[in-house]
């Protein structure tokens, strides 16, 4: 699977009014030329003119005065820019919601938000918004990243709850390298969307 995955947020009124204007193009233009991962955000030591020094959560800014996006950056597994790792992850909590020694009451929210996050078919409420084809752009209004932000807080609250099963699934299918590495793509992918919420902003995310 050689697909990239570039993760924003996004004042909703902004990125719906951008799509009808111009439709994907320009959020590609937006977000592509930022890093993805942690180790390659601009420090004093080595700054970039074109991003923010500013570490805001999981979230790297562009240096304009009108900030209404930011895109999403990843530590680990998940910062090269591969969706593979987060097609991985959604594939693995399938599994364990399968299994007797996976508790219900954990393994149910952190299903249920990463299985509408990371659909297997979906995207259509912002393909509606293009003037053009608008195929692998996936997004969620403010309401719904409410609502996955909440799913995703209770249930890492509890992951360690499903070390156990976490460790025992990855030892039967390798598709992620361990526990840690599991639960370190969950918490920022719960980073972005809980400083989407803090904003009332959408999230979205291009698939290349």
């Amino acid at each position: 699977m050689g697909v990239d995955v570039w993760v924003g947020v996004a004042d909703w009124a902004r990125l719906t009014e951008t799509l009808q204007r111009s439709g994907v193009d320009e959020m590609w233009d937006l977000l592509s030329p930022f890093p993805n991962s942690y180790d390659h955000l601009p420090t004093e030591s080595d700054p970039d003119p074109r991003f923010d020094l500013v570490r805001d959560g999981a979230l790297c800014w562009p240096t304009i005065a009108d900030r209404w996006f930011a895109r999403g950056v990843f530590r680990g597994i998940g910062a090269g820019g591969s969706y593979k790792p987060h097609f991985w992850l959604r594939h693995l909590v399938e599994h364990i919601a399968l299994r007797p020694d996976a508790p219900k009451d954990v393994i149910g929210p952190l299903d249920m938000w990463l299985s509408r996050l990371l659909p297997y078919d979906g995207g259509d409420e912002l393909t509606a918004m293009a003037p053009c084809s608008a195929k692998g752009v996936y997004g969620f209004p403010p309401p719904e990243v409410a609502e996955l932000a909440q799913l995703s807080r209770r249930s890492r609250e509890r992951i360690e709850d499903l070390r156990p099963a976490i460790t025992a699934q990855l030892e039967e299918e390798t598709w992620l390298p361990d526990y840690d590495s599991a639960v370190i793509l969950l918490q920022d992918w719960g980073e972005i969307l809980t400083r989407a919420q803090q904003r009332n902003w959408g999230l979205l995310y291009l698939l290349d």
